[in-house]
């Protein structure tokens, strides 16, 4: 029973229409969304997500980008994008070089930051941090 169920949510999500998301669901997505605007290091799976959140991966992407307009992976780089343009705009009053605040974002290679900096505009960096 458990599996036609999946499985007909898994289909819901390839058709593109609206999953139903209950209000328990709905909260564990904002806590989803919360726990990924804070910077971290370690990178978290899907897997790893949707195991925290108690809903399985297909529920939590497709119910994430429903609620929030992203993929994950997106709004995880945007808010680790968005702190770090705070962070820029401020450098002129604090000491803290770019390698520093790549790291200080969730980046442990200032190579691998400054190519995700550059892969999105100033702007769209600006709009994500005031969203």
């Amino acid at each position: 029973m458990l599996s036609i169920l999946f499985h007909s949510a898994e289909q819901k999500i390839k058709e593109g229409k609206q999953i139903n998301l209950s209000l328990q669901e709905t909260n564990r997505l904002h806590a989803i969304k919360e726990f990924l605007s804070k910077p971290q290091l370690e990178f978290y799976s899907i897997q790893t997500l949707a195991e925290r959140a108690y809903m399985n991966r297909t529920k939590l992407q497709a119910g994430f980008k429903q609620l929030f307009g992203q993929t994950i992976k997106d709004y995880a780089i945007d808010a680790k994008l968005s702190k770090a343009y705070e962070l820029l705009s401020n450098k002129a009053k604090t000491s803290i070089n770019i390698n520093e605040i790549a790291r200080m974002v969730g980046y442990r290679s200032p190579h691998y930051f400054a190519v995700a900096f550059k892969q999105k505009s100033p702007s769209e960096v600006k709009v994500r941090a005031t969203e």
